[in-house]
């Protein structure tokens, strides 16, 4: 019975400390992100990531969110998307800014349908948010949906992002 509660004790032990191993390297590769050295917190990312417990879902959503965000600053938007996507795995219902940065992404490779769905899901989930409708007015006139836009980009303004008025004159005048 000792020996059984001692094992027991030092499995516990382990993962407890497997998963604060993950999230110090996850720490360093946010100093790294805040100095610019993206590429370095995306290989930290990915080792906190490797290291992490599966069942800290927690901890490993904001590992991906914070390498696909990484990833979107040196342009490899297709990483960046899967990432998203995973992290938005973990909780699908509180994903809002995760549908926003997918849909960004997908905005810069010219993958316009998905971006609209992924802004209008951000949306959705948080109609006060006037960057969401920034960002799909912007898919839309990609999309040649330029009326729909137009309508995202005075949402947007009316919502307190002054530079959708400048788009609303580049675009729908």
């Amino acid at each position: 019975m000792k020996k059984g509660l001692f094992v027991l004790t030092m499995l516990f032990l382990a993962i407890n400390s497997y998963g604060q191993v993950g999230m110090d390297v996850y720490k360093i590769g946010d100093q790294k992100y805040e100095k610019g050295d993206f590429i370095g917190a995306i290989k930290d990312y990915t080792i906190a990531i490797e290291m992490e417990n599966p069942i800290y879902k927690v901890a490993l959503r904001s590992y991906y969110t914070s390498r696909g965000l990484a990833k979107q600053m040196v342009k490899d938007y297709r990483g960046a998307i899967d990432d998203f996507t995973v992290a938005i795995s973990f909780d699908p219902k509180d994903s809002d800014h995760l549908y926003n940065a997918r849909g960004g992404s997908k905005s810069v490779l010219k993958n316009y349908p998905d971006a609209i769905l992924d802004f209008s899901k951000a949306i959705e989930m948080n109609p006060k948010e006037g960057r969401y409708y920034l960002g799909r007015g912007l898919a839309r006139v990609g999309n040649n949906e330029r009326d729909l836009g137009c309508r995202d980009f005075s949402r947007a303004g009316e919502l307190g992002y002054e530079s959708a008025y400048d788009l609303i004159k580049d675009w729908c005048n």
